[in-house]
């Protein structure tokens, strides 16, 4: 009974597992390896026509809904979207984004190698779990624009451009927000994400001149 007793509370305390895969969880920050097998690691090759990419896709967003205890994703408010997909050794390579009820989860990316079989061989990305947030703005994208405007003159005649809502995790955690994005030729252009409930500025941040 003693040894019986023990067994369940070790189970009990046990992390999170998929058979066949060696798993490690760090955070929002989750990677699943095949303990059978391992896919070489090589750098994309050509894209995969469009109906191949989302077959791809298919057999991703089945493997991580599949697995809620490890990826912590809920399959009636969580999705997943296709950034890339291309070739890969024996196989395919396929970049997912998260969306949550509808909206894009913003670093909330992962990355998977299939091979031809179809079988994840290795997963490894960023997954916000049990996002608690209204989806329903209290501020209009116009009313964000006008409380980023004042954080960085504009030039003349360029108004700044409000990107469409998405989800981050910013300090204590995530948020429902509009980026504002101020542009200022021959200066340094800002990101600017607005809370789309409170309206609180949550970053203000140079953009590198490839993020302009």
């Amino acid at each position: 009974m003693i040894v019986s007793f023990l067994l369940v509370a070790a189970m009990v305390g046990a992390p999170p597992s998929i058979p066949g895969y060696r798993v490690k969880i760090a955070g929002d920050w989750v990677q699943v390896v095949s303990a059978r097998r391992e896919l070489s690691i090589v750098p994309p090759g050509m894209p995969l026509r469009r109906s191949k990419g989302l077959e791809a896709l298919r057999i991703v967003r089945g493997f991580v809904f599949a697995h809620p205890a490890v990826f912590g994703l809920d399959a009636h408010v969580d999705s997943l979207a296709l950034r890339q997909a291309a070739a890969a050794a024996k196989g395919y390579y396929v970049v997912t984004q998260q969306w949550h009820r509808g909206r894009p989860v913003t670093n909330a990316e992962s990355n998977a190698y299939v091979d031809v079989g179809h079988d994840v061989v290795r997963l490894e990305g960023w997954f916000e779990r049990g996002i608690d947030v209204d989806p329903r703005p209290t501020l209009t994208a116009e009313q964000a624009r006008r409380i980023a405007a004042p954080r960085h003159p504009a030039v003349s005649g360029i108004d700044p451009r409000v990107d469409p809502l998405c989800y981050r995790r910013v300090r204590d955690g995530v948020h429902l927000l509009y980026p504002v994005f101020l542009p200022r030729p021959g200066l340094p252009a800002f990101r600017v994400s607005v809370d789309a409930h409170s309206g609180a500025i949550l970053e203000d941040i140079a953009m590198p001149p490839s993020e302009r």
